[in-house]
Formats: C-alpha cells, sequence, structure tokens
C-alpha cells in the first residue's frame, strides 16, 4: 500500500492518503510541526525542540482503518502531534498537542519542575564547555599529567535531582570524561577516574570539576 502525503502549495496545510493512524509521523510531518509552533509565537532563540511524536487517535481509528475504511484504507483519523519543548533562558519545560490536519494548535502547556531529556545539540555543547573550561584543563593537566584537551571526550550524562537546591532550580549535567592517546583512540578504553565536571546546560558553563 502507498504512503502518500501533500503539502498545499496555496495554504501549507496537509492532506493525507492511505495513511495507517498509527503510523509515525514522516518528516514533512515534523517540519509542518515545527513550523507551526513558530507561527503559534511558542519557539524563542533559546528554545530547544525534545522530542516531536506522533499523538496517537483513539482505538476506533485503527479498528477503521482495519476493517477497510471507507473503501480506500483510509482511518479518516485526523494526524496530530505531540511535542516537548525546552526553554534555556527560562529553564521552562512546555508540551504541545497540534493538528496538522487542520494546521491548528490543540493544547499549551507549561510543566514545572520538571526536566526533560537532555537533546543531542546539548550534548555537543556540552562537550565543548567541559573542553574550553580552565578548571577542568587544570584538573587535567594534575591528574593525567595531560595538557591536550582536545584528546578528551566527553559524554553528557544527567546530574539528576536528589534534593539539593540547586538540582531543582538549575539543568545539570556531570559528564563521564575519558582520555584518548591520539584522536583516532577508542575513547572509552579509558576514562578519567576521580574528576567529574558539573555544567549548567541552560548557560553552558562548567559551574565546577569535583575532584
Amino acid at each position: 500500500m502507498s504512503n502518500l502525503i501533500s503539502i498545499s502549495p496555496r495554504n501549507g496545510s496537509l492532506t493525507y492518503a492511505e495513511r495507517h493512524p498509527l503510523e509515525p509521523l514522516s518528516a514533512d510531518e515534523i517540519r509542518a510541526t515545527v513550523e507551526l509552533l513558530k507561527s503559534e509565537g511558542k519557539v524563542t532563540p533559546s528554545t530547544r525542540f525534545v522530542s516531536i511524536a506522533l499523538r496517537e487517535p483513539d482505538k476506533s481509528a485503527a479498528d477503521h482503518y482495519a476493517l477497510g475504511g471507507s473503501g480506500n484504507g483510509s482511518s479518516g483519523a485526523s494526524r496530530e502531534a505531540f511535542a516537548v519543548l525546552f526553554d534555556n533562558a527560562t529553564n521552562s519545560c512546555y508540551e504541545a498537542s497540534l493538528s496538522l490536519s487542520d494546521s491548528r494548535l490543540m493544547s499549551w502547556k507549561h510543566v514545572p519542575g520538571v526536566q526533560p531529556t537532555m537533546t543531542v545539540d546539548e550534548q555537543v555543547e556540552c562537550e565543548q564547555a567541559v573542553l574550553n573550561s580552565a578548571e577542568f584543563k587544570a584538573k587535567l593537566k594534575q591528574h593525567t599529567g595531560v595538557d591536550d584537551a582536545s584528546l578528551v571526550m566527553v559524554d553528557i550524562w544527567s546530574a539528576g535531582n536528589y534534593g539539593e537546591p540547586e538540582e531543582s532550580g538549575r539543568r545539570l549535567a556531570r559528564p563521564l570524561c575519558f582520555l584518548r592517546t591520539d584522536p583516532t583512540d577508542n575513547g572509552y578504553v579509558r576514562p578519567i577516574e576521580g574528576l567529574r565536571p558539573v555544567v549548567d546546560l541552560n548557560t553552558m558553563e562548567v559551574i565546577r570539576v569535583e575532584d
């Protein structure tokens, strides 16, 4: 069965044919979700898209599809998206539900006191923050005798929340660091023991290096 999606050149709305109601969002649908949130003023320069996924319809839509729908295999269900966003500037998590069938923001909710999963771009930025930290470089030299931070590989890990005030008010990471003998070396072979940077992911600053 074909999997068809088109975007009207006149108004940008999505049309669907022969789509299973539980089929994951396509690249076009994800782009449409992003553009709709932007047009609604929900995206700022400090906003990160944590996830965009299908907002599943009622089970009856899948049953309708399985029974042949309207005769062409179509369920007739509205295609909807569920998005999680995070604003670094305000340390705030948001959840959004959107109808892609009629280009409409259905709900927008601030979820206080939570930290969504860390994103791939945060991993990249966090590593650079650690490698550029003067405190980390000094500790690296002290612990390993190496002063070339480019040989260090940094794996981002959440600091978690164990009741400390800073954990409740900041988006923190405690990365694991590894030392390579050369840029092509397997970084995971040589973990740097006893040295742990703590990074504020909202400001991408190393706030301390735990020794």
